[in-house]
């Protein structure tokens, strides 16, 4: 609490008192008033505080709230992520048996000179490779030499 008004007070007190022993109803009214002015300032100031602090707090609030929505849907983006990735993965690797798989098949019918083999003849495990998946697949041409 700012003292100088006190002090103020108090030495206007003082030196009247000196100037006559008991201060007059003016001089306790000046006091009084002078006093009472600084006791509503600072109320007023003190609602101001309160009032900017409510606004900061709704705000704060909203911010919180809409940080919180922006994590979910982080975390949501994240495990979709994850999940694509995942599939991509095992769609890469059953890509690659299954290349594997009609490649080694290929080469076998060529050391047999016999025809190559169509990708869904080789491919008999159809839960093993994407390739059996679509009946469409032809395998590629062969070019011997």
């Amino acid at each position: 609490m700012n003292m100088k008004p006190l002090v103020i007070a108090l030495l206007v007190i003082t030196l009247t008192a000196c100037s006559s022993k008991t201060p007059t109803m003016g001089d306790r009214i000046n006091s009084y008033a002078y006093e009472t002015q600084k006791l509503g300032d600072n109320w007023k100031e003190g609602d101001k505080l309160i009032a900017e602090g409510n606004k900061l707090e709704i705000k704060g609030k909203s911010m919180i709230s809409q940080g919180k929505k922006l994590v979910d849907e982080g975390e949501d983006m994240l495990s979709e992520a994850k999940s694509k990735q995942t599939s991509g993965r095992k769609l890469k690797a059953q890509s690659e048996t299954s290349f594997k798989r009609l490649t080694t098949a290929q080469t076998s019918a060529q050391l047999n000179d016999s025809p190559a083999p169509m990708a869904t003849e080789v491919l008999k495990e159809p839960q093993d490779n994407i390739l059996a998946q679509n009946e469409t697949v032809i395998a590629p041409e062969t070019t011997y030499i």
